[in-house]
């Protein structure tokens, strides 16, 4: 059996935490409902972070409300600073 790893790639605590693998030869599509959708915006996976009962006993309540603070706080920002991104794509 093959498998593929299939993750959001704009955070990698994300990618560690959503990651999921499925058969590539099956098409995507049809495993509508069986895969859960990984989040579209960083304030969707900080939420979803929240949620992560798995992560919270890998990783401890300490880092995580670190990792949370963070987040929230580009979140925040970048929400303020409708330009900054483009700091980020010529940084990057």
């Amino acid at each position: 059996m093959t498998l593929a790893l299939h993750y959001n790639e704009t955070c990698e605590l994300q990618c560690v935490m959503t990651f999921i693998c499925i058969k590539t030869d099956e098409n995507p599509h049809s495993l509508d409902g069986k895969v859960k959708r990984l989040p579209k915006s960083l304030s969707e996976s900080v939420e979803a972070l929240e949620k992560d009962g798995v992560l919270k006993d890998l990783i401890g309540e300490k880092l995580l409300v670190a990792i949370k603070g963070v987040r929230k706080a580009e979140v925040k920002y970048y929400s303020e600073n409708k330009d900054a991104y483009k700091n980020l794509i010529h940084k990057y």
